[in-house]
């Protein structure tokens, strides 16, 4: 069986764009674990919240930056859709 890259798939998911969504995402989710406190309530799913917003957050604030022309918003519901070109994710 052959590897496949998302490249393969859609010239517009590009490995550097990839990795730089990816390194959003982990930054939100370190930022929500680095502000976990179960000693006033926090558990599980206010972690998985705080994760995903903190993420959506990253996303959001660097699709308005200059070195991430290629990503935009298509929702930024908490539904949240964005796209790494064309290619909604």
């Amino acid at each position: 069986m052959s590897e496949s890259n998302p490249w393969d798939y859609h010239p517009d998911l590009q490995r550097e764009a990839i990795i730089a969504v990816a390194g959003l995402i982990a930054q939100g989710r370190s930022d929500a674990l680095i502000r976990h406190d179960e000693t006033i309530g926090d558990d599980g799913w206010t972690l998985g919240c705080k994760a995903f917003q903190y993420a959506r957050f990253q996303i959001l604030k660097a699709a308005e930056t200059e070195g991430f022309a290629w990503l935009s918003i298509m929702d930024s519901s908490k539904q949240f859709i964005f796209k790494i070109g064309e290619v909604p994710v």
